[in-house]
């Protein structure tokens, strides 16, 4: 679970386990840590960077209707894809919503591969996060020049890539929070002798995507829980988005049938995001191997908790617009600014979202802040400390 504004690793947990107090009476097996120590193919829940690619190019609107054959497409001779549910014709956004492989493939082989392996990297897929932890696996994404026909469509579904879980908690941490990829962080200070001055303060590693194009995938992200693929991880009065991915492990040189892993990556609440959470289940029953028969309960169970503990009120009315964000503002020569200084405590943090970097500094400066511009003109579009 991650705050997708700081990159603040909130809880990391692998399961079995073992007592550190107790360590020689447990599998040596259950020492590592694999949220970040293993890595696998992400199947559906990497679509997320797929559909991202897709809405930056500028060639395709969300609601530009692609024909999804009924449930069947024959890519190339030898291969055929398959939706879990057959569809006719769906929108850019209920591809997403619905997981649709053939809508997805289509689009894909018209924007051209090579657009997914840039956003891949971009998001940082193939490359160590850097979190300061023993063992963390960069996953797996082969150069450009070594995909084939397929790898395209492939990877955009998730397959021909390993990913470890934290590295997809920051993909999706990145459109829970405007569009910029955090830097995930597990240290917030250090008191003592040789540590005065070192910085901890959150920084992102980059923008990876726009703010229209944030607010259009979790508008996306909601549709999967309220009519989509996530529907187990509704929580009555509460606006969550996420998406499934159930993927084929592979085991002896080919894909499994009977084993799976089972995914839900999730943001919540999904109109003022907190968290982001990312729940990965190895080789779950056969029968219950979905992302929404495994996964998303668990989250479901998990965000009932924060709720308790956190004392948070359902929203208003139930009546939520389906697509809430579908024409948001767009925000030219976006601007992050990073607070280095915090205020008494009697005072409270402004919001800068949509100043200008003047106004922000004006601000601040009555506040008794601060602020970092991370950038010399435009808006800001991002605050490292929340309102």
């Amino acid at each position: 679970i991650l705050n997708p504004f700081t990159g603040d690793i909130l809880a990391m947990a692998s399961v079995p386990d073992f007592d550190p107090n107790n360590y020689k009476s447990h599998n040596i097996a259950t020492f590592s840590n694999r949220t970040i120590s293993e890595a696998y193919e992400p199947g559906s829940t990497f679509k997320l960077i797929a559909m991202t690619a897709i809405l930056e190019s500028g060639l395709y609107e969300s609601n530009d209707l692609i024909y999804c054959e009924e449930g069947e497409y024959q890519l190339i001779p030898s291969k055929l894809i398959h939706d879990h549910e057959p569809h006719g014709d769906l929108s850019i956004s209920e591809i997403f919503i619905h997981s649709s492989n053939i809508g997805l493939t289509k689009v894909v082989d018209q924007l051209g591969a090579e657009h997914i392996y840039d956003y891949a990297r971009k998001f940082g897929f193939g490359i160590r996060t850097g979190i300061p932890l023993p063992s963390e696996t960069p996953g797996f994404l082969r150069a450009y020049n070594d995909w084939s026909r397929l790898s395209g469509p492939a990877v955009s579904m998730g397959q021909e890539i390993s990913v470890n879980t934290l590295q997809l908690a920051l993909a999706y941490s990145a459109t829970a929070n405007g569009g910029y990829l955090p830097n995930a962080r597990i240290i917030k200070n250090i008191i003592g002798e040789n540590y005065e001055g070192r910085n901890f303060s959150p920084r992102p590693v980059r923008q990876v995507m726009s703010a229209e194009t944030s607010s259009l995938l979790l508008a996306m992200m909601e549709g999967v829980v309220n009519e989509g693929t996530a529907t187990k991880a509704r929580i009555p009065g509460f606006r969550i988005g996420g998406k499934t991915g159930t993927a084929e492990k592979f085991i002896d040189g080919k894909y499994s049938k009977r084993n799976f892993i089972s995914s839900f990556a999730a943001v919540f609440p999904i109109d003022d995001p907190k968290y982001v959470c990312v729940i990965s289940v190895d080789s779950p029953a056969y029968g219950y191997h979905w992302g929404n028969e495994t996964a998303a309960p668990i989250v479901k169970e998990i965000f009932e908790r924060l709720i308790i503990n956190n004392d948070m009120d359902p929203v208003k009315s139930q009546n939520i617009p389906q697509y809430a964000y579908a024409t948001p503002k767009k925000h030219v020569n976006g601007m992050l600014a990073t607070a280095t200084s915090m205020p008494k405590k009697e005072n409270k943090v402004p919001n800068f979202l949509g100043k200008t970097l003047k106004q922000s500094i004006q601000e601040a400066k009555l506040t008794g802040l601060t602020i970092q511009p991370i950038g010399t003109s435009g808006r800001v579009v991002w605050q490292s400390v929340k309102p």
